[in-house]
């Protein structure tokens, strides 16, 4: 069966046509002419693999990685480096116009049309990881990689792997920069209380002239040459808005307080909103200095609090892949009660979800102002985004 790849889709396949019915497959470049095999077939659309390229695009190169296609990561390792990247631009674009479902002449679309993509080195860039047994998992399998090398991962991590320095025993290693640490694979009976509890594996990192602290074994940047920056780029947007007086800002889903760190100075007060209990002992610490209150709970309780109740100028909001949770964007959208944030600045790790969030505000009375790739993840498909949000006056 030959195909022509149309596009690369989020997720990283490419898509096809055979007679009008979508196909999707893997390791396809745009324009690529290619004989396929269909390994499923669905309702609405079919997945094949290659077995013979055709006729090859032009931004084809060979992958520079030996892993490529045994490992799980760095799928788009077989464009070059700009091309790869204007993939992602593109991907993220469909996103919004699909979800949005705007018209070429729409302030939207011509938001969308003019984003930015935040950038930065293509090889090395990559700080944390999570290494299995030592090693990464293989494409579409649980079984393990052996690594000696990897070579979108810092230096300090590229010399680890070399050096074979990696405990090989079952387990899930977290690693930052040069910080190793061991966790295991399997929940303990008790782990709701060894997460209190347990001995905090504590690194630092240096952002924009501040120290933030956080657990290696947590959730952290994985670029943070990329995530400094953008938040050069955002500090001056939120600048921009000249509030009056008493101008409070929410972070919601703020795990260890990072924009907070970084952009809280700005705001007479802070509220932060994480239901792990450990990322706001460190967010309490990379607050200093910086008025704020935390909250230890999911945004679904938060909004029934108090402190919901109240005037929130701004919102900073970085939800998991999943996306908004349906009653805080109920929250956020809520015009009755009459206090709804002035903006909202968004960051996502999914376009797909931001894309729908994105739909969904604009739909309440928002207004998409900006756009932003956060080139996070060269070699993948992976995409993280910015947008900014303003309330209409109706809102």
């Amino acid at each position: 069966m030959i195909i022509i790849a149309e596009k690369i889709v989020s997720g990283g396949d490419s898509l096809a046509k055979i007679n009008g019915k979508a196909v999707f497959v893997p390791q396809l470049l745009p324009g690529e002419k290619a004989e396929i095999e269909i390994v499923e077939s669905h309702k609405d659309y079919d997945r094949g693999k290659v077995i013979k390229i055709l006729e090859k695009s032009p931004v084809r190169r060979d992958p520079p990685c030996p892993y490529y296609g045994i490992c799980g990561g760095c799928n788009l390792q077989i464009a070059d480096d700009e091309a790869q990247k204007q993939i992602r631009f593109q991907i993220l674009q469909d996103c919004f116009r699909r979800a949005m479902r705007l018209n070429d002449d729409s302030p939207e679309a011509e938001v969308v049309y003019n984003a930015k993509i935040i950038c930065g080195d293509s090889w090395e860039y990559r700080n944390r990881f999570q290494f299995h047994s030592g090693g990464l998992k293989r494409r579409a399998q649980e079984s393990i990689v052996a690594l000696d090398d990897c070579p979108i991962a810092v230096a300090k991590v590229r010399e680890l792997l070399k050096g074979k320095k990696l405990p090989e025993r079952y387990g899930r290693l977290h690693v930052f920069n040069g910080n190793v640490a061991e966790e295991s694979e399997f929940p303990t009976r008790n782990s709701h209380i060894r997460e209190e509890n347990d001995d905090i594996q504590e690194t630092t990192v240096d952002i924009c002239g501040k120290t933030i602290h956080f657990d290696v074994r947590g959730f952290f940047q994985s670029n943070i040459g990329v995530f400094q920056k953008a938040i050069e780029v955002i500090r001056p947007i939120v600048e921009s808005y000249k509030f009056t007086a008493n101008i409070e800002l929410l972070d919601m889903y703020s795990g260890v307080g990072t924009f907070s760190a970084l952009l809280g100075d700005l705001f007479t007060k802070t509220t932060l909103v994480e239901h792990n209990r450990k990322a706001l002992r460190f967010a309490d610490k990379n607050l200093a200095g910086i008025p704020h209150d935390v909250f230890a709970m999911t945004g679904e309780k938060w909004i029934r609090t108090q402190a919901a109740q109240k005037k929130y100028n701004v919102v900073i909001i970085d939800p998991p892949r999943s996306g908004i949770e349906k009653p805080v964007m109920a929250w956020l959208c809520a015009k009755q009660r009459g206090n709804t944030p002035d903006v909202i600045f968004s960051v996502s790790c999914d376009p797909v979800t931001h894309a729908r969030d994105a739909s969904l505000l604009t739909a309440a009375g928002y207004k998409l102002k900006t756009l932003m790739m956060l080139d996070f993840y060269p070699q993948t498909s992976h995409i993280e985004s910015f947008a900014v949000f303003e309330a209409s006056r109706s809102c």
